[in-house]
């Protein structure tokens, strides 16, 4: 049950693992019911709404130590959730700070700010643990508004800040994440137009990682890899025009990839089932299917992970980095031939083959002329694909300045 997702101007779709945090719920969902009412009644309505909703489906409130009052704030202490279907479930977290709550009518809830400490969740299948997450501007529906699959169960919120992530999907591997941000900063008619969001040293280590994984990373000569994300993004309902700038992966000591794309006719009614959280998929492929590609740029920086994955490749085939590399550039022009574009088959020849010889950076770039729509890009792609360099106005380069 994606229980966090947005449902208004201020809302963005959270990132799966931080849904269980946010509600308590990944862990307890399941097919709906009644709510349990299992705790005893704080005698605090905000803390009593909140509660209600940590009920929603199979969850059950065990315990909680205390509520307390603080000005505006309400602190619940020692909260413990399990699932009435699955004894293995349990959700503990150390303090939940509710700050200017509302109770509507109903039992809808908002708040200026929602702070979560110490949040663990272990299952059969592995566990989950968050030190602090802090979500502002919420807004939350009721119990009832979730079990009877109202459209107004989707719960928003403005922005959202979490440290100290750490995912043990048991024999799937584990990561650890430093730190999760992001927000809204501006929407028109309740859709979002601008926002932004990085996540910040993502770990994985070989030794957490099932079998393939760990000899995959160690084939390469990494023990571990730290990898971020972030990029920014928005939206002009005027011109119906979306960009993504600068959406970057940094794979630390490996490499890092940095995407920017402009696209055309992005539609309100697009962007308004993109954002409610429960759009129709098959609606939204059609309707993607009507906008247009303005301009795409992808740059690889690489770090090392080039020559390790030149060193494997050699390795295996009996010959060393040189070989490979003379190897692969000679094959270059027959493998570029299919494109039936001798300039272009040459550009690309001689750009990756100064990569390969000496691997500092790549860039495509999609500048064409004009917005070319979707459309025509699947029918070129599916009926002449070697038209696609010149109708996108496609280039690529090597080892070029950032």
């Amino acid at each position: 049950m994606n229980f966090f997702a947005p449902s208004s101007a201020k809302s963005r779709r959270l990132p799966a693992f931080t849904l269980s945090a946010l509600m308590a719920t990944s862990v307890l969902a399941g097919s709906a019911s009644a709510p349990a009412w299992a705790y005893e009644p704080t005698g605090n309505d905000v803390a009593d709404a909140f509660l209600d909703l940590l009920e929603v489906q199979e969850g059950s409130v065990k315990s909680y130590e205390s509520v307390e009052e603080d000005g505006e704030t309400v602190r619940i202490k020692g909260i413990e959730l399990a699932n009435e279907k699955d004894e293995n479930a349990l959700i503990t977290i150390e303090t939940i700070d509710l700050t200017g709550g509302e109770v509507a009518e109903g039992g809808a809830l908002s708040l200026g700010e929602m702070a979560l400490e110490g949040v663990k969740m272990d299952s059969k299948d592995g566990s989950f643990a968050i030190d602090s997450l802090t979500v502002s501007d919420v807004d939350l529906p009721s119990a009832e508004e979730i079990e009877s699959g109202s459209e107004n169960a989707a719960p928003s919120y403005g922005s959202l800040e979490a440290e100290g992530l750490k995912v043990d999907a048991g024999s799937e591997g584990a990561f650890s994440v430093e730190r999760l941000q992001t927000s809204i900063d501006s929407f028109e008619d309740d859709i979002p137009t601008a926002g932004t969001f990085a996540i910040t040293n993502v770990e994985i280590k070989a030794e957490d990682l099932d079998e393939e994984g760990r000899t995959t990373l160690t084939d390469l000569g990494y023990e571990k890899l730290n990898i971020s994300i972030n990029g920014k993004g928005s939206w002009d309902p005027a011109t119906q025009v979306a960009s993504f700038d600068d959406v970057t992966v940094d794979m630390q000591n490996a490499a890092a990839l940095k995407v920017s794309a402009t696209l055309g006719g992005v539609t309100k009614e697009l962007m308004q089932e993109l954002t409610s959280g429960s759009g129709d998929q098959e609606q939204i492929g059609t309707m993607l299917q009507s906008t247009s590609l303005a301009g795409l740029n992808i740059r690889l920086d690489n770090g090392s992970l080039v020559e390790r994955v030149l060193d494997k490749q050699a390795k295996d085939s009996g010959t060393d980095r040189a070989g490979l590399v003379s190897q692969l550039k000679m094959g270059l022009p027959l493998m570029l031939s299919i494109l039936q574009n001798a300039e272009f088959e040459k550009s690309v020849s001689t750009a990756v083959g100064d990569f390969l010889g000496d691997p500092k950076s790549l860039t495509v770039t999609a500048q064409p002329s004009a917005p070319v729509p979707v459309m025509q890009i699947m029918g070129t792609a599916m009926m002449a694909p070697q038209a696609l360099p010149q109708i996108l106005g496609v280039t690529i380069a090597a080892n070029t300045a950032k």
